[in-house]
């Protein structure tokens, strides 16, 4: 069994998209998502991007979106 400094070596020599490939893979293992929460999600996230596209959800930038997430946090809404 390799130890977790081989196991380090071993991935600092992969490119950065097969360290992301492998980070994923790894927080899947130790934290995985129920298929029905990942279905719920992908079903969100199609729904808020056919609202973007036919111009039914509210686009605001990120200032607006911090400003109003902080005033919210404050009770201040």
């Amino acid at each position: 069994m390799a130890t977790l400094k081989q196991a380090e070596q071993i991935v600092n020599e992969l490119s950065e998209s097969d360290r992301r490939a492998l980070l994923q893979k790894l927080i899947d293992r130790v934290d995985p998502v129920s298929p029905e929460i990942e279905k719920a999600w992908l079903d969100e996230s199609r729904s808020r991007l056919e609202a973007m596209r036919d111009g039914t959800l509210e686009l605001i930038d990120e200032e607006e979106a911090f400003s109003r997430a902080f005033k919210s946090l404050d009770g201040k809404s």
